[in-house]
């Protein structure tokens, strides 16, 4: 009886610790500057440097998404929450999409050109119909929103794209792709040979081929 007893205890203290391991593994534990906004990270002038903490948040209706835990800096919970828009460490970008008009979390953004996909729901309400990614741009909390917002309730639309260099955020549609598109004539040109081009992958694969561009300027 006794020795059942122990094996209990042994099996118990394994399975702590493999939850716990679990539970870290899901935390990105990073040293990087924070900044409030895009102007502030072009200057170089973070207001916090320190290490922070993110929970990898799981779903089906966001990818990539974070909500930031803590900091070795002190400051206010609120600050940490809302005041922050990025973090920047060495090879990724942490940005509050809030600031954008979408759900309360950060996108982890692995560093490249310009264009940084993501999946996201818009939490903003449908504020002019037939809005369109050319017709429609405000501002929120110091950044520029491009949104179609009367379709923000549709799957197809949760796809966006943030276009870092002017901190705007646009739906990921073949129109938006085709906007962009019109700079390079070669890449235009495979892309009306494409069969399908609304499909999300495709327009994912363009949006690359468009950053490959850009970073070669």
């Amino acid at each position: 009886m006794g020795s059942n007893i122990e094996k209990m205890k042994i099996l118990l203290s394994i399975l702590a610790v493999i939850i716990t391991f679990i539970s870290c593994a899901q935390d990105d534990t990073v040293y990087g500057n924070a900044y409030r906004y895009l102007k502030a990270y072009k200057d170089k002038s973070p207001f916090i440097s320190s290490t922070f903490v993110f929970e990898k948040i799981y779903g089906e209706d966001f990818y990539n998404a974070y909500d930031i835990l803590s900091t070795e800096a002190k400051i206010k919970k609120k600050v940490l929450r809302y005041g922050i828009w990025m973090v920047d460490t060495d090879t990724n970008f942490y940005i509050n999409i809030m600031r954008y008009g979408y759900t309360d979390m950060f996108i982890k953004f692995e560093k490249k050109a310009n264009y940084y996909y993501f999946k996201a729901q818009p939490q903003l309400p449908a504020i002019q119909k037939g809005a369109t990614n050319d017709l429609y741009m405000f501002g929120l909390a110091g950044a520029a929103v491009a949104v179609v917002l009367e379709e923000r309730k549709r799957s197809p639309f949760w796809h966006a794209v943030l276009d870092f260099d002017n901190d705007v955020v646009y739906y990921l549609t073949k129109e938006y792709i085709e906007e962009l598109l019109n700079k390079y004539p070669d890449l235009k040109y495979d892309f009306n040979n494409e069969q399908d081009k609304v499909d999300i992958e495709v327009l994912k694969l363009y949006l690359e081929r468009v950053n490959e561009k850009y970073s070669s300027f």
